[in-house]
């Protein structure tokens, strides 16, 4: 990052093959309402590369309550956040008279992104 101020955005996308892309997201992060970035480091990088800085950061990730101090109190939240997650489960893709599913044997997976399938 401590080159980022010699790198001349437009020129940096046209070497890149980027160019229109890049045009359209410094466009649309311009004539935002309200832009906001993950992090810090982003936030940053925006403001040289797409000419705004964000108005807000939002972390991104799950953010973990630092306020929880005992073990106890994260094993409570757990297991309530395990059970909404298999209710969801069940009535989403089996219907609670149908599940047969072991959830003490079962893996979740999450992810999240803008909709750009290409780079995913």
């Amino acid at each position: 990052y401590k080159d980022l101020a010699s790198v001349i955005p437009d020129k940096a996308a046209s070497d890149m093959g980027i160019w229109h892309r890049h045009r359209i997201e410094a466009l649309s992060a311009r004539r935002a309402t309200v832009f906001t970035t993950v992090s810090e480091v982003t936030a940053m990088e925006t403001e040289h590369l797409l000419g705004r800085r964000a108005d807000r950061v939002l972390p991104n990730g799950l953010v973990v309550d630092r306020t929880v101090t005992m073990l106890h109190e994260f094993q409570v939240k757990h297991a309530t956040y395990k059970e909404k997650i298999q209710e969801f489960v069940e009535g989403h893709f089996y219907g609670p008279s149908q599940s047969s599913i072991d959830y003490d044997k079962t893996l979740y997976f999450f992810t999240a992104g803008r909709y750009e399938y290409h780079n995913k």
